[in-house]
């Protein structure tokens, strides 16, 4: 499987794959206890810190099997304000996951990232099952998932442990290749 993800265009973002060059952007929402909040992991201290974790992490992808992270960039400022990728790939699954600088909360901007990886990874990478892990607290999250068809399939009590120190319950979230087959085949 080519885990390299294509360039896509949407109303309002550049979707491409992260770069070196992206750190500073990307830093300057990690930096924020708001953003890190639901993540495994506390705010970055610097942007050494994150140009680290992008060498470390999101730029090998290939060698740890999983596809290309996605930047969202704003086309009217050319800033990265977040990112949308795949992991935890296993055979015809995935999860997804999303981080977006919060200056773009509740504008619809994740959605509209989430819209082509979804495609991508149901045609491109032949995916059957998508899903995403939640805090049981991040209601604004969840909304998004279920507006793009994602059903609550459980919740995993005390199943992460968050920025915070403490284990988290966390709501599981997936869609299927033909329920999101059929709600594509609605809007287009």
């Amino acid at each position: 499987m080519q885990l390299s993800m294509p360039e896509k265009e949407t109303s309002r973002l550049y979707l491409r794959g992260m770069e070196e060059a992206d750190a500073c952007d990307i830093y300057d929402y990690y930096r924020q206890a708001c953003v890190t909040q639901f993540l495994t992991f506390p705010p970055h201290p610097d942007v050494e810190h994150t140009l680290h974790i992008l060498k470390a992490f999101y730029l090998p992808y290939e060698r740890r099997g999983e596809p290309q992270a996605w930047c969202m960039l704003d086309k009217q400022r050319g800033k990265v304000i977040g990112h949308v990728c795949f992991h935890a790939l296993e055979d015809d699954t995935a999860q997804l996951a999303y981080v977006l600088h919060p200056e773009y909360w509740g504008h619809g901007y994740i959605r509209e990232a989430l819209l082509p990886l979804l495609e991508v990874g149901f045609t491109q990478f032949g995916l059957r099952r998508i899903t995403a892990m939640v805090a049981y607290e991040n209601k604004r999250s969840a909304k998004v998932l279920e507006a793009l068809g994602f059903r609550l399939e459980g919740i995993c009590k005390e199943a992460m442990k968050l920025s915070d120190g403490i284990y988290h319950d966390m709501m599981l979230y997936a869609i299927l290749k033909k329920e999101w087959r059929k709600l594509y085949e609605q809007n287009t």
